[in-house]
């Protein structure tokens, strides 16, 4: 029905508007339309209702329409600001997903190294999932599992392949953990989380290794059609486990697609806290993962390292999860000449959702994250290099993620805030999936099996 707009307020919370239609002679009806963002509620006042049961003139009968019309507005304008000012910001963040973001992708989960090290269970929601305090108190309250990412829309994650060295085992945050002394016990470890993957989807009809191009794809085509699924990517963090580049093709035979050179400093590149250029196996290395095909993941590489490294790999380039030195000055994020190189290589930044590497401190909250986001976008031009490697459970916990969050399904909220600042619906897909889609097919496409 073709709608006049006699009356409108408003505001930066929502609107309500007086509705005429142009049947209202035939239906002698008028209508009151409520609009807050894109609901409305349509309220009639009965025309005949109004003159036969009151005995108005049509003057008169006009007349109280509008002076009750224009206080209903008035009172649902308050009700609108109030609601949207007091109440919203206590309800909003109780499970509705309000942005349609479609779904996630998150770039750096240490899954692996949770269920060996920690011996936790992925396949046990968190909420059900009962342990030791002295491990919550060393790795953080858990946030993460098959059904939890599931939940929250997270459909394909980056599951890494992680190894602790001694030299940082000797660390009170890593007191009694499993480590390796040297490369047969780094490759045996490896290799045992290797195993678990594989054997999680074997066993786990949740959960799917991608590790094709084409995999991908039909992976994203079936994923409205099908039950929820967890698509699963193999990645290395500190290649160490990989004894001499020579091996690099078992590993890739066996699935592995993605390789961050460092962690610490390894046998092959200086790292976090540790820095160093690339070592003759280190170069090695890189020509190796270009003739197979493996993406180079930069994130924690140290700065020399990092810029020999770009220099002489050719193939696909990520920062899983990085963030920027421009708020946080340490060697473990990235400098805006840093962020410019990976932008001229077309690459995708991954932010880190943790608080000490959003702010330098234990307390942080989505502005947080988005100024980070915001940084690399404006250096950019654009939001296809911006995206989201929370690593979760990757050494901490729901107590140093960033406020108001409290668990993985509010990774929604992220969402919200993005657009609150400005972001549009497509750049937001862009974030939570699309940059993401986008260089993992260009990667994985070049693998040579």
């Amino acid at each position: 029905m073709t709608a006049i707009w006699l009356y409108a307020i408003i505001t930066p919370f929502g609107s309500v508007r007086l509705k005429s239609v142009k049947n209202v002679l035939k239906e002698r009806k008028v209508f009151v339309v409520i609009q807050v963002g894109a609901e409305e509620h349509e309220l009639p006042f009965d025309l005949v209702y109004f003159r036969k049961n009151l005995m108005l003139s049509t003057v008169k009968m006009w007349t109280l329409i509008g002076c009750s019309v224009n206080i209903l507005l008035t009172y649902v304008h308050f009700y609108v600001f109030f609601y949207q000012r007091f109440l919203a910001p206590n309800l909003k963040h109780k499970g509705r997903r309000a942005v349609n973001f479609g779904y996630m992708v998150d770039s750096h989960e240490d899954i692996a190294w949770n269920v060996i090290a920690l011996g936790r269970d992925f396949t046990v929601r968190v909420s059900e999932w009962q342990e030791e305090a002295s491990l919550t108190a060393k790795a953080g309250q858990r946030l993460l599992s098959i059904a939890d990412l599931l939940e929250a829309q997270v459909r394909l994650i980056i599951g890494t392949i992680f190894v602790l060295p001694e030299k940082a085992a000797r660390s009170n945050w890593n007191e009694g953990l499993i480590h390796y002394r040297n490369e047969a016990e780094a490759y045996a470890q490896g290799q045992e989380q290797l195993d678990y993957y594989h054997a999680l989807a074997a066993r786990d009809e949740r959960v799917q290794l991608i590790q094709s191009a084409a995999e991908l794809d039909n992976f994203i085509a079936s994923m409205d059609s099908q039950p929820a699924k967890l698509g699963l990517i193999i990645s290395m963090e500190g290649a160490d486990p990989i004894t001499e580049p020579e091996q690099l093709s078992e590993w890739v035979g066996r699935g592995l697609r993605l390789i961050g050179p460092a962690w610490k400093g390894t046998r092959y590149c200086g790292g976090t806290g540790e820095p160093g250029p690339l070592t003759p196996a280190g170069y090695k290395l890189l020509a190796e993962m270009e003739r197979l095909g493996v993406i180079l993941d930069v994130s924690h590489m140290a700065e020399e390292s990092f810029y020999q490294s770009l220099e002489a790999y050719k193939g696909t380039v990520i920062a899983s999860h990085s963030n920027c030195r421009h708020y946080v000055n340490t060697d473990r994020q990235l400098s805006d000449d840093m962020i410019k190189q990976l932008l001229a290589r077309d690459a995708v930044i991954g932010t880190v959702l943790y608080n000490r590497f959003l702010t330098g401190g234990t307390e942080a909250n989505l502005g947080d994250v988005i100024k980070h986001m915001s940084h690399i976008c404006e250096l950019a031009g654009h939001t296809r290099s911006i995206a989201i490697g929370s690593d979760y459970d990757g050494g901490f916990g729901v107590e140093t993620i960033p406020q108001p969050m409290q668990k993985v399904g509010d990774l929604y909220m992220l969402a919200e805030a993005l657009m609150q600042h400005g972001f549009s619906e497509a750049d937001v897909n862009n974030i939570f999936h699309a940059n993401w889609v986008r260089i993992l097919r260009q990667g994985l496409v070049k693998i040579q099996n």
